[in-house]
């Protein structure tokens, strides 16, 4: 593609042997300027292409947002560093924005620039799409086409729905316990010590019942079990409605709702 745009010299970046090819075709002088992506050796390797008052432009993010060091030795050539984050441009200088996109979309549109070579993955194996971008084995850009109708199973992240459990007074010995992916939106936060990660998958128990439409619908269902020995106790009451028709997993009884766990 990039022949095909008239463009007479193409490297290589998977290995640092651009560099010398580069300083062979241009008898040592280099280039003015390196708008730059790559990581580690070849991020060094295109710095030290530089001819004096050369201008590196790194429009990567990993290394910046990673604080990652660089030496400072070739910057003796007068060189200067520019940092540039497009998605931070987009908010501080939208118009910028506005305007390469709509000149980019209208070169592309009249066949003055050619469309970028184009991989394209279902939704569905998207984790197949990640690797081989992981792999920096493709060329052009990998698209994933998500479809208009249907679904799709993934498999989200503990972190990204983390468990809480929750205890309510009984008048029995034995504790009542709602795991859930989230606390309910009406339900005052936990005090300390009041709120734990759930071990293990969740308990295939009969779902705790929800009749408020206002509280917060979760993936993950609500499940109620009994539990002993009973928590320790302690003074106070909840400053807000306890949650409607909760219920002993036990014997059905209705709970009343207080601060004191029994």
């Amino acid at each position: 593609m990039l022949s095909d745009m008239g463009i007479d010299h193409v490297y290589d970046s998977r290995s640092i042997d651009f560099a010398e090819q580069i300083r062979r075709d241009t008898d040592g002088y280099g280039v003015d300027i390196v708008l730059n992506s790559l990581t580690g050796a070849a991020q060094r390797a295109g710095l030290e292409l530089l001819s004096w008052g050369g201008r590196f432009v790194e429009i990567g993010k990993r290394d910046i947002y990673g604080d990652t060091k660089m030496g400072l030795f070739p910057f003796r050539r007068n060189l200067s560093f520019y940092g540039v984050d497009l998605g931070m441009m987009s908010l501080t200088h939208p118009q910028y924005i506005r305007e390469l996109l709509s000149t980019v979309y209208r070169l592309t549109a009249d066949g003055t620039l050619p469309m970028p070579e184009s991989t394209h993955y279902p939704l569905a194996d998207a984790a197949t799409a990640i690797r081989v971008m992981g792999a920096a084995d493709h060329t052009g850009k990998l698209i994933l086409d998500i479809p208009r109708a249907g679904s799709s199973s993934v498999v989200l992240p503990p972190s990204r729905y983390p468990s809480s459990v929750a205890t309510a007074p009984t008048s029995s010995p034995v504790a009542w316990v709602a795991w859930g992916s989230s606390w309910p939106r009406r339900w005052p936060p936990p005090a300390p010590g009041e709120s734990y990660s759930a071990p293990g998958p969740l308990p295939a128990k009969r779902p705790w019942r929800q009749s408020n439409s206002s509280a917060r619908s979760d993936p993950m269902s609500w499940w109620s079990a009994p539990i002993s020995p009973r928590p320790a106790p302690r003074s106070g009451w909840w400053p807000m409605p306890r949650p409607p028709d909760s219920r002993c997993a036990v014997c059905s009884t209705r709970l009343p709702w207080s601060r004191t766990p029994h």
